[in-house]
């Protein structure tokens, strides 16, 4: 069987091809949220850290931190490319808020107790 390929029809194929690489995909794309607006802000609940979410750097490390409100709890980035990480696992980031950072703080010293005067004996 001879078959010959018509170059139009392959290059067809291959853009009708594709196109519908384009259209499938896993669809969880989410759109990342817009800076919080001062409204907004006033109304959630403060953002407890002082660094991004996601990186663990300084929130102005890149320059302003970006801040967006879920679920009336303020969250603070270093950048907006952050969002997107946090857009893709959410539930492991707002757990972060939630867990208190072991520190290792000494004890609180005790004053020195007091002397108490010797007993007297009994006779």
């Amino acid at each position: 069987m001879n078959v010959r390929i018509n170059h139009k029809m392959l290059g067809l194929l291959g853009a009708a091809l594709l196109a519908a690489s384009g259209l499938t995909g896993c669809g969880k794309k989410e759109s990342t949220p817009e800076p919080a607006t001062p409204e907004q802000l006033s109304n959630a609940k403060p953002y407890p850290l002082k660094t991004c979410l996601v990186s663990g750097e300084a929130l102005d490390s890149m320059g302003e931190p970006v801040s967006i409100v879920v679920e009336g709890q303020e969250l603070k980035f270093c950048c907006k490319e952050c969002i997107s990480e946090f857009n893709d696992d959410k539930a492991k980031f707002m757990a972060k808020l939630t867990q208190t950072p072991k520190v290792d703080v000494p004890p609180t010293p005790q004053p020195p107790a007091t002397p108490q005067p010797p007993a007297t004996p009994q006779p």
